[in-house]
C-alpha cells in the first residue's frame, strides 16, 4: 500500500492519457475537487493537471467550471488538432510526453462569456466517449456543435476571426492529420 502511494500520485482535476491509440479523450476527475474525500491515483500512462488558476470570482467562474471548459476545449477539434500535431510518432499513434503538453494551448476559460459556459459544458458532456479519431470532421455532428460554440467565443474575443472560416481551417487541418495517420 505504501509503495502504491509513493509510485502513483493523486490525480488532479484534469487527466489526459499519454498514449491515445483509439479515440480522443480528456477526463475531468470529479474527486479532485474535494481533497479530503476519495481520490484517484494515476499510473505513468497519464498526465494530470491540478489546481486550476483560471478562475474569476466576479463572474462566478470556479475551479470546477474552469476545468470542464478546459476539457471541452481540449476535446474539441481545436484541442485534438494540437494533440495530433504534438503527439504523432512513426508508429502512427499518439504518444504525448510532458514536453509535448507544454506546447498545447488552451483558450482561457475566463475569456468565455458567462452566459455561454453552461452551453459549452453541456455540448462537451453530450460527446460520445471517446471521440472517434478515425472519422472526418463532417461526420462528427455532436463535436461540431461544441466546435461552433468555442469558435464563437474565440471570434468574440478576437474580431479578426470569422466563425465559419475558423471552423473550416481547424476541420481541414485535423482531417489531414487523421487521414495521414490511417494505415
Amino acid at each position: 500500500e505504501l509503495w502504491n502511494v509513493l509510485r502513483e500520485p493523486v490525480a488532479g482535476e484534469l487527466i489526459i492519457p499519454r498514449k491515445l491509440r483509439r479515440g480522443h479523450r480528456v477526463h475531468v476527475n470529479p474527486f479532485a475537487f474535494d481533497r479530503e474525500g476519495r481520490q484517484v491515483r494515476l499510473s505513468s500512462n497519464f498526465v494530470s493537471f491540478t489546481r486550476c488558476v483560471a478562475v474569476d470570482k466576479e463572474t462566478g467562474l470556479d475551479r470546477a467550471t474552469a476545468t470542464f471548459l478546459i476539457a471541452a476545449f481540449l476535446t474539441s477539434s481545436f484541442g485534438q488538432l494540437q494533440f495530433e500535431v504534438e503527439g504523432y510518432n512513426r508508429e502512427g499513434m499518439l504518444a504525448l510526453e510532458k514536453s509535448h503538453m507544454k506546447r498545447i494551448r488552451v483558450f482561457d476559460p475566463r475569456w468565455i462569456r458567462p452566459e455561454n459556459r453552461s452551453r459549452i459544458i453541456d455540448a462537451f458532456q453530450d460527446l460520445p466517449y471517446p471521440v472517434a479519431a478515425d472519422r472526418l470532421s463532417h461526420t462528427q455532428h455532436k463535436r461540431n456543435r461544441l466546435d461552433n460554440l468555442i469558435a464563437e467565443e474565440v471570434c468574440a474575443r478576437s474580431s479578426h476571426f470569422q466563425v465559419s472560416a475558423l471552423l473550416d481551417e481547424a476541420h481541414s487541418a485535423l482531417d489531414e492529420w487523421l487521414i495521414a495517420r490511417q494505415p
